[in-house]
């Protein structure tokens, strides 16, 4: 499998994490290969989980733990207490914070950001999808916030691989977000959106556009390369995740 792994986080002994493209899985035609996108009709998508859990040495019907995402700001707090409610990965929800070891929390993806976090002082860790819905509903800040209500004040984030420009019509962009739209093409710079929310904190950006590098899936390419037929739930997506190390639960 091919895993990227960011710097800022990599220094980090007691965390392990891992950005996955999606080559060297089990899935074959429009989820060809590593597909983790579960209710897609690909049979092949929990083999891949399992893939990855095993890289983690996680068991990956326990303790592999992902959200129904829904393109909110709805953030969960996993701990011992409540984790069980979250092993089907049916929670509805765009985040998962953690302090628990021996937990792989992580997103999904096809151009959505994919953020992981984790704060040296207090021990959490966090997973976040974010795509140009959430952005505009403050994903990020939100984010951000709820790990420093959590106590967090040494902040490691890192982005994965995701779109870095895309055609956004000027009536669905917020005017608060208006400054990365460029009006003549409605072409909307999210990169740059992104890298101005990362303030305060010790960031590190992988670097990769999802829409144009054909080792990642990519909903907008896949539409474009699909125009005219129905592409919800047709396309594969990578997944990215983080945990605590060493300790099981």
């Amino acid at each position: 499998m091919n895993i990227e792994v960011a710097k800022n986080l990599s220094q980090f002994s007691q965390i392990q994490h891992g950005f996955f493209d999606r080559m060297d899985g089990y899935s074959t035609g429009d989820f060809a290969f590593l597909n983790v996108g579960l209710n897609r009709g690909d049979d092949n998508a929990i083999r891949n989980r399992e893939k990855i859990a095993k890289h983690f040495s996680v068991e990956p019907i326990i303790n592999l733990i992902t959200t129904q995402q829904i393109h909110s700001t709805t953030i969960h707090l996993v701990t011992r207490e409540n984790v069980e409610q979250f092993r089907g990965n049916n929670i509805p929800g765009d985040g998962l914070v953690t302090d628990v070891p021996g937990l792989l929390i992580g997103v999904y993806t096809a151009d959505c950001v994919p953020l992981l976090m984790y704060d040296s002082e207090t021990g959490y860790i966090a997973s976040i999808h974010c795509g140009w819905r959430g952005a505009f509903k403050g994903m990020l800040t939100v984010a951000l916030q709820y790990m420093r209500d959590l106590g967090c004040r040494n902040l490691y984030v890192a982005t994965g691989a995701f779109i870095h420009r895309l055609e956004l019509t000027p009536d669905i962009v917020p005017p608060e977000y208006r400054g990365f739209l460029n009006p003549e093409s409605n072409v909307y710079d999210f990169k740059s959106l992104v890298y101005a929310t990362m303030t305060g904190v010790n960031y590190n950006d992988l670097n990769i556009d999802t829409y144009s590098n054909q080792n990642y899936f990519s909903y907008r390419r896949f539409s474009q390369q699909h125009a005219g037929e129905q592409t919800v739930g047709r396309n594969g997506v990578q997944l990215s995740c983080i945990m605590i190390k060493d300790k099981k639960i």
